[in-house]
């Protein structure tokens, strides 16, 4: 199931018994968890869209969709709110911001993207 096909494309995601059952989104709910430094949980390097791992373009637009939601009620009094999505370097993070964005934008907010990717660092003085 490819939810982001361009940057063109108009996508649209429906989350009927299917998509529900071949991703295990009852068994992912039930276990959903937001920890200190966000979402963390397993990831396939090699395919976004995996139903076998809890984090994929699936679990990421219906984040997307709950934040948006949230959004708009704390937001209401400002029309359209801008939201700025970025993200580090881990597998999938474009996608994954295309993903946000869309969902984001589909409700109305002014969306503002980085125009380059920042390179991440894992050594302990920051350099």
């Amino acid at each position: 199931m490819k939810i982001v096909s361009d940057h063109d494309a108009v996508d649209e995601l429906q989350l009927n018994a299917e998509v529900v059952a071949a991703y295990g989104l009852d068994q992912w709910a039930e276990r959903f968890s937001l920890m200190t430094a966000g979402f963390r949980e397993k990831i396939d390097p090699a395919d976004a869209e995996s139903p076998a791992v809890p984090f994929n373009s699936i679990t990421v637009a219906i984040m997307a969709e709950a934040k948006a939601r949230v959004m708009k009620r704390k937001f209401a009094h400002v029309s359209p709110a801008d939201i700025h999505v970025g993200g580090e370097v881990r597998y999938h993070t474009q996608t994954f911001i295309q993903i946000a964005a869309r969902v984001y934008a589909a409700h109305g907010f002014l969306v503002h993207l980085r125009s380059e990717a920042i390179p991440h660092t894992s050594s302990r003085d920051g350099r």
